[in-house]
């Protein structure tokens, strides 16, 4: 039987957000319905397999200037630099080329091999903080990491990793949906853009051996422009903190929030991988990705009309009972794991996430390792339904054991 959208059982999608045990409860009763369901914003996606294949489906598309033009950007640079972004352009020759070229450098291999300098990075900062007071870890420490990894691959003073998070922070607000942002996300951009072509120049002049040297050599190979060259840099260093960051802080204080789970892991540092990945999939960053049908199309029983926002619900599919033998239960043990969405999917997966898990795992590593009493002392997220953002991690990383 093929249904209309407006034939789906029914969400409240508002109330579902109001409180994670009101999500829960909404999210498995709806699941008894099916994997798709309509809510007042239109098409929710709930199933981890639909999910999955919707987000590689070739019938939909981002729409990532809709989204700025949502926003309410003004003509000038920032406008014209989301033109060239991954997110608004299809399966056309620039996208495959410029992934290619992000692949060659950041891949899962070539990231792997700097998991070592990534785990210093993480010592290095621990370091600077007093174990013996409490510690607003997610500033100085879950925010600071990715951006102290944007200095050390772009040749940039670490001195510069504070405002470089700030940045990331301002700009990535254009995913809250929110158009009060947007004078500060311009405002963001024009420091940016400034910066990015100075630490080109410098790494012109003066080359040094880290990721821009390895992005300078591809374009002096004829892989891409210099223009396409400022664009790249410029998508790194927007990127490179505030997700990351987030999910840093959450992982951190999910498994510091519950003894039983920070001692599993200090008994078993085998089973870190597996915990952070059950930490994402129980407290996703990303809760809403949205896709648009290109044409009229029909997928799981459900007809989509061409035009159609279909949301992807990323919590709902991580609780997806037909995936997850007892969905609500945290187990880094579980046998069988499933492709996390937190990342995206498909053609317009986040080429950063084996930055970001290994950033992750090596910080509870560390953490565990050497802090194996931190007590967590406050612990906030904030959440919508677009994304959710940690606003308070304070942990004594010497904690008395009590």
């Amino acid at each position: 039987m093929t249904l209309t959208i407006d034939q789906l059982p029914s969400i409240d999608i508002t109330a579902a957000f109001t409180s994670s045990d009101d999500f829960d409860a909404i999210v498995m009763s709806a699941h008894e319905q099916g994997p798709f369901a309509r809510s007042a914003r239109g098409l929710e996606v709930l199933g981890h397999k639909e999910c999955v294949g919707l987000l590689r489906d070739q019938r939909l598309h981002s729409d990532h200037m809709g989204l700025v033009e949502a926003m309410g950007f003004p003509e000038g640079p920032a406008k014209e630099f989301k033109k060239c972004m991954l997110l608004s352009h299809g399966r056309d020759a620039y996208r495959t080329r410029i992934r290619q070229a992000l692949i060659r450098a950041i891949g899962a291999s070539v990231i792997e091999e700097q998991r070592p300098m990534i785990r210093q990075l993480v010592k290095d900062l621990l370091q600077k903080i007093d174990p013996e007071k409490e510690s607003d870890l997610l500033h100085d420490f879950a925010f600071s990491l990715p951006a102290s990894l944007f200095c050390l691959w772009f040749g940039a003073p670490l001195s510069d990793a504070p405002w470089i998070a700030d940045l990331s922070d301002r700009i990535l607000k254009i995913f809250s949906n929110n158009p009060e942002y947007t004078p500060g996300i311009i405002a963001a951009y024009d420091e940016l853009f400034p910066y990015v072509q100075n630490l080109i120049d410098n790494a012109m002049e003066a080359p040094k051996e880290n990721l821009l040297a390895n992005f300078i050599a591809q374009h002096q190979a004829g892989y891409f422009t210099e223009q396409e060259l400022f664009h790249i840099v410029s998508m790194f260093n927007e990127a490179s903190t505030d997700n990351t960051a987030h999910g840093i802080a959450t992982v951190i204080g999910r498994l510091a929030s519950d003894r039983q789970r920070w001692q599993q892991v200090i008994d078993h540092p085998e089973l870190i991988p597996a915990a952070v990945d059950e930490s994402i999939r129980l407290s996703a960053r990303i809760n809403t990705l949205i896709r648009y049908a290109s044409e009229d199309l029909e997928y799981g029983g459900v007809l989509i009309p061409e035009g159609t926002r279909v949301h992807h619900l990323i919590p709902a599919a991580h609780r997806d009972p037909r995936v997850y033998d007892d969905p609500l239960r945290y187990d880094p043990t579980r046998k069988v794991v499933h492709h996390l969405l937190d990342f995206g999917g498909g053609i317009y997966s986040c080429l950063g996430q084996y930055v970001a898990l290994i950033e992750i795992q090596e910080a509870v590593a560390e953490l565990v390792s050497s802090y194996s009493n931190a007590r967590l002392k406050s612990f906030k997220i904030n959440t919508n339904m677009f994304v959710s953002e940690v606003s308070e991690l304070r942990v004594e990383l010497n904690g008395s054991g009590a």
